[in-house]
């Protein structure tokens, strides 16, 4: 698995992160890497057909929120007030990338 944030499709040559086992991979992607993030997952060599799943999880807690108990709270808007991002409107998003990245 290779990650990039300078490359769409990273490859074995570009990426920024890297996990490469023959089992379970984690790659935790540090706050500080500008998104988007490019993501790909090579099978091996010598198998024609790879399955995999992937699964994202999102932290949501930093040092800032946690101190002030806010824990999934977005910084506030010019009203003062904080707003709180849907999940479903992330994953919503999310499904909208990988369909607009399967027929494109």
């Amino acid at each position: 698995m290779y990650v990039s944030t300078h490359v769409a499709k990273p490859d074995f040559e570009n990426y920024d992160l890297q996990s490469s086992t023959c089992g379970r991979d984690i790659v935790t992607i540090p706050k500080r890497f500008e998104r988007p993030i490019g993501i790909a997952v090579y099978g091996h060599v010598h198998s024609p057909l790879s399955k995999y799943t992937m699964t994202v999880v999102v932290d949501f807690i930093d040092s800032n929120t946690a101190r002030q108990g806010r824990v999934g709270w977005l910084p506030s808007d010019d009203s003062g007030e904080p707003k709180e991002e849907s999940v479903l409107w992330m994953l919503f998003v999310g499904i909208v990338k990988i369909i607009f990245e399967i027929l494109v």
